[in-house]
């Protein structure tokens, strides 16, 4: 990486797509590296493939470098592919943040791309033994990650989770910290409380898309209003993102014969729900650190969460929580309706218990998720970087 800012950087201004991408020296390169890396490859699709990652490489490494105090790149990828760049460059410290680890997320992405589809493998081994297409994008985007990694000064992640993902792709150890999201806690905990003679009520409080499992929601509401016929589960959230999903919602939702009890309410201003919901219920596959946990727990409501992201750590507590507050609700399995159902059940049904999940989750984000502590954090956390000498 620093031997190719340092090539870019001497001819900037001087190179540009048609000798890096359209000269007959880059058409040789792009044949060296598909007889080195892919040689079984369709050399067509090889060369198009390999075009488009090195023009948005060349892009990022050719593109005006503001001169900076820090630079903090808040994904790997082109952003931590540009920080490092910045390092390299002005001296300057570089920083990453990293919410979900970027190169998971393009790992799924690559794995259903249908362009990139080369034809069935027939083979019955269980091990892939050759390379594809796949490979080269995956590697790219890896290399990315590493250079990141290698060039920046800390790495910050959400939840610690996450930090295990980070040393498998190279990040030094000694660079990791969890620095978690924060909320408008003194907002949110101001939230009053409707004691009024109302139905218990529940609530997903989240788009209306595939991600978040709202069937399995719907489905887990089914289940509790056998036991509380007075049941109202409400959705919270924009329904205009994916309308032939909210379609197949809605139709389960007539097909269990719940049109009283699921109601889509559609985007609203959570702090005038939330004091009359007594628990939520996230049913997502996959999380980084959902803020509706922090901003229901804030206003003492309790959560129910599948085990993604860092829900676990949210609701039950960090390992290094001392003296340890208790439950904040409780985490189950991916796609279990029944489950679901049976931890709501328990907080509803339980007002004890369910005032003792209250009362732990929001103390918890009073200690460790409130955002003005958050930003006294990266606060002093710009203003090391901003006092180091240029290197």
């Amino acid at each position: 990486m620093a031997e190719v800012v340092r090539l870019l950087g001497s001819r900037r201004g001087k190179v540009g797509r048609r000798l890096l991408l359209n000269s007959e020296e880059s058409f040789r390169m792009v044949v060296r590296m598909c007889r080195a890396a892919l040689p079984d490859a369709s050399f067509l699709e090889y060369f198009w493939g390999s075009r488009a990652l090195m023009s948005e490489l060349f892009a990022t490494l050719l593109a005006p470098m503001p001169r900076c105090k820090v630079y903090h790149a808040v994904s790997t990828g082109y952003a931590g592919l540009f920080a490092a760049r910045a390092r390299l460059e002005t001296g300057r410290p570089a920083l990453l943040t990293e919410h979900g680890i970027y190169t998971n997320e393009r790992r799924i992405e690559i794995l259903m791309a249908e362009w990139l589809f080369e034809g069935a493998d027939t083979s019955l081994a269980l091990d892939k033994k050759k390379r594809d297409l796949r490979d080269l994008w995956l590697d790219t985007f890896a290399s990315y990650s590493k250079a990141c990694y290698d060039a920046c000064d800390r790495i910050f992640t959400l939840y610690g989770g996450n930090q295990e993902f980070q040393r498998r792709q190279g990040a030094d150890p000694a660079k990791l910290t969890v620095v978690p999201n924060g909320i408008d806690y003194a907002g949110y905990s101001k939230v009053v409380r409707d004691t009024s003679d109302r139905p218990p009520t529940i609530a997903l409080i989240g788009r209306v898309v595939p991600i978040k499992d709202v069937k399995t929601y719907i489905r887990a509401a089914g289940i509790l209003r056998e036991d509380i016929p007075d049941l109202k589960a409400m959705i919270l959230g924009p329904l205009e993102e994916d309308p032939g999903y909210v379609e197949e919602c809605r139709t389960i939702v007539r097909h269990l014969g719940l049109e009283d009890t699921v109601i889509f309410a559609g985007r609203v201003r959570l702090t005038d729900w939330l004091g009359r919901i007594d628990a939520i219920a996230l049913t997502s596959v996959s999380e980084a650190q959902p803020l509706v946990i922090l901003e229901a727990g804030a206003s003492g409501v309790p959560t129910v969460a599948t085990d993604v992201g860092s829900c676990s750590e949210l609701l039950l507590g960090r390992p290094d929580e001392v003296p340890p507050l208790g439950p904040g609700g409780a985490v189950t399995p991916l796609a279990s309706p029944l489950e679901t159902a049976r931890e709501l059940r328990a907080l509803l049904l339980d007002r004890p218990w369910r005032e003792r999940c209250g009362e732990a989750i929001a103390r918890r984000v009073a200690r460790c998720y409130d955002k003005v502590e958050i930003d006294r954090i990266y606060r002093a956390i710009y203003d090391e970087h901003i006092a180091m000498p240029d290197r």
